[in-house]
């Protein structure tokens, strides 16, 4: 190649390198969360226009009772249910028996539960739980009985207590994906980070550790695949389920 044609060829690179690339995609809000408790009755993307500290011993932060393909965006904000207490029977988001419910991108904090998408797995379905952290709650980080929705990029820590034995992530229904979670650092005995029951879930790539009872639990999912996670100091880490490959 001549000289003219390499120095064109490195000129064309460089400038296909260093152009601008298009700006990730904006969430657009149609309506804003300011104050809590609040019950969705209609389709929207819900965004959070602050962190937002609640008393709740009772109930639901976010109660999503009406629409389909709800977002919530939290904003990279907080929901902090501290002054609930340690016995607040509370949760952070709850839906039941919905569809498309899209939660992502914050905190929750001092609840019972995290977010719980309950009901009937025929019903509940289409769901995306994402970027969401979940610490410091009493019983579950994540509850969901649907069917082919996903968890991914997670976190839930601190959770449980000396009495109460929690799990980080529960998954019922068919055919659901819990991919690239964090679950680590409870408290108390017996707790596990995964419980899966139901039928075809895939489990890929996600990270235990600090949790010293169970690690992942599929034994109520023997159709359950899981593959590319890594559980460090549970006693058991890994029960039930088909081993796809490269589990540590």
């Amino acid at each position: 190649m001549s000289r003219s044609k390499t120095y064109l060829v490195g000129l064309a690179l460089a400038v296909g390198l260093s152009a601008p690339r298009p700006a990730a995609a904006q969430t657009v809000c149609t309506d804003y969360i300011s104050t809590l408790p609040i019950t969705i009755t209609a389709s929207g993307t819900y965004c959070l226009t602050q962190s937002i500290n609640t008393n709740i011993g009772l109930g639901s932060a976010i109660s999503v009772t009406g629409g389909s393909s709800v977002v919530i965006d939290l904003r990279g904000f907080t929901i902090n249910n501290l002054a609930g207490g340690t016995s607040s029977l509370s949760t952070g988001i709850a839906a039941t028996n919905k569809q498309g419910i899209t939660i992502r991108n914050g905190r929750i904090t001092y609840f019972r539960v995290g977010i719980w998408l309950a009901g009937v797995p025929q019903s509940n379905r289409g769901h995306l739980i994402e970027d969401v952290e979940i610490q410091f709650v009493q019983y579950s980080g994540i509850l969901m009985n649907a069917t082919g929705s996903r968890v991914r990029n997670c976190t839930v820590r601190r959770a449980g207590s000396a009495e109460q034995p929690a799990i980080g992530i529960e998954v019922d229904g068919s055919g659901n994906v819990i991919e690239g979670n964090l679950i680590a650092d409870f408290v108390g005995p017996y707790s596990r980070a995964m419980d899966v029951y139901g039928d075809h879930h895939l489990v890929v790539g996600n990270r235990v550790t600090g949790i010293a009872t169970y690690g992942l639990m599929m034994t109520n999912s023997p159709t359950t695949k899981y593959r590319d996670n890594l559980v460090n100091g549970s006693a058991t880490p890994y029960e039930g389920g088909i081993d796809a490959g490269n589990n540590q």
